[in-house]
């Protein structure tokens, strides 16, 4: 059986470039779609859920197709890396996290968002998500690259997590300019955004120039 992943040349500085600039603008254009979904402002429950099921799925998929043509440009055949990341997205975000979120909450674990404007409640989702799409992702790449694959999770979980802190810092700031200057409150959605996938694509970088060595 032939490989998933073959690999015949390195990527350098390049690939990281690439890497960070295919996610920030992934990242953006998604938080410039999410937030046009949910101005729509869906009454019902359903709808809402509906809601929040696509804004998860175009978000991860924009995100994870220009990370996908980043592999393939530097010959990197991860087969499955778009649908792999799809999947541990939606299950990340509405099977597995919700319940650890809840029980966090209850034991007084985190703090409930009124109280920390949401960031302990975004630090555990992050690592969850960040987990549980690490690990989905690792899998894509197996057989290539051995125990060094493993690092891929923790990286990525660390770099979710730094994005929600770095993000959360620099909101009332930015969202005080915006309005000081009378700027859309958009620009204000992509530039979070923007910062946000740059943490957390910077992370891996490491690990993703030791893999295309």
């Amino acid at each position: 059986m032939s490989p998933l992943i073959t690999i015949r040349r390195r990527g350098g500085w390049k690939v990281s470039f690439l890497w960070v600039g295919v996610t920030v603008v992934g990242a953006v254009l998604a938080s410039l779609v999410a937030w046009r979904l949910r101005s729509l402002n869906p009454h019902s429950v359903s709808a809402q859920q509906l809601v929040a099921y696509i804004v998860a799925v175009q978000t991860e998929l924009l995100i994870s197709a220009g990370q996908w043509l980043v592999l393939r440009r530097f010959k990197v055949e991860a087969y499955w890396w778009i649908p792999a990341s799809l999947a541990a997205d939606v299950v990340a975000a509405f099977i597995i996290a919700p319940p650890i979120i809840s029980l966090a909450l209850a034991t007084g674990a985190i703090r409930p968002i009124s109280v920390d404007g949401g960031l302990s409640y975004g630090i555990l989702s992050a690592a969850v998500s960040g987990l549980v799409i690490a690990s989905a992702q690792s899998l894509a790449l197996r057989g290539y690259a051995g125990k060094l694959l493993w690092a891929w999770i923790p990286v990525t979980v660390v770099g979710s997590v730094l994005a929600v802190v770095v993000t959360n810092a620099l909101w009332l700031p930015l969202i005080d300019a915006v309005w000081r200057h009378g700027l859309p409150v958009v620009l204000l959605i992509g530039i979070l955004a923007a910062i946000g996938a740059l943490v957390a694509s910077a992370c891996q970088t490491p690990i993703l120039m030791r893999l295309l060595r």
